[in-house]
């Protein structure tokens, strides 16, 4: 029988890959320095020491030395600044421009100065992707909209303001956006209380529109009504059969 600790010394002894040693003084990440030095184990297959400091590798090191939160590798040669933690940047299409990284699908540099290829209201942007409408930047297939009134409650927006929107299923009907068809009638918006007869007529309704089957709704001077227990009589709705009012 072999007891537990014979186990684990077998299990030392047969790791298919050494693992050596490193000497940590800085932390990696942020690049502070420990207030002593201390040995520590790593994996070389993904792991690499440099200048006292372990990280993975190849994917967070450069050229010999460990990369912080805020750098970046380009080309594998050279190491350059970002604004926010590496991991929000696509590394394939940032270029170093004196040791700050750009987005080269948006920006160039200039005689050392990262400027936009597109501007919007002081915003670079892919033209390929993003087009400029009014100083707001919308993705090529949505459409604008000067928005001055809700559509829900039909309150006045002060100021209005521009909006882009997808016309696949939005609609803009005088400066107001609502879904479309589902929420607009005969080229205008519909509120909380309206709904829409034969995709023509606007009518009006006591309670929230969702209350209500379109399918069997008619308007009478411009109220909805159930045509299934209600009629309209003269402009005015009343019972087709009554049981005690």
């Amino acid at each position: 029988m072999v007891s537990i600790g014979q186990q684990w010394d077998i299990a030392m002894l047969i790791l298919p890959i050494p693992i050596p040693n490193a000497i940590g003084s800085i932390g990696i990440a942020f690049g502070y320095q420990y207030n002593s030095s201390f040995y520590q184990c790593y994996n070389p297959t993904y792991q690499a020491c440099f200048n006292n400091s372990v990280c993975d590798h190849p994917s967070r090191s450069c050229n010999q030395r460990c990369l912080r939160y805020n750098e970046l590798c380009v080309d594998n040669m050279t190491v350059c600044n970002t604004t926010n933690w590496y991991y929000n940047y696509q590394v394939s299409q940032m270029k170093s421009c004196n040791g700050v990284c750009y987005d080269a699908a948006i920006r160039k540099c200039t005689n050392g100065t990262i400027q936009c290829i597109n501007d919007c209201s002081g915003v670079c942007y892919n033209s390929s992707v993003q087009q400029c409408l009014n100083g707001t930047l919308c993705s090529l297939s949505q459409q604008f909209c000067l928005v001055k009134y809700d559509s829900t409650y039909g309150y006045q927006y002060n100021p209005p303001f521009y909006q882009c929107y997808n016309p696949t299923y939005q609609a803009c009907f005088n400066n107001s956006l609502c879904d479309h068809p589902s929420r607009s009638c005969n080229q205008r918006c519909l509120r909380y209380n309206e709904l829409c007869i034969n995709n023509m007529t606007v009518c009006s309704t006591t309670n929230w529109y969702y209350n209500y089957q379109v399918s069997q709704m008619k308007s009478c001077n411009g109220v909805c009504y159930d045509f299934a227990v209600y009629k309209c009589t003269n402009g005015t709705i009343q019972c087709v059969n009554s049981c005690s009012g």
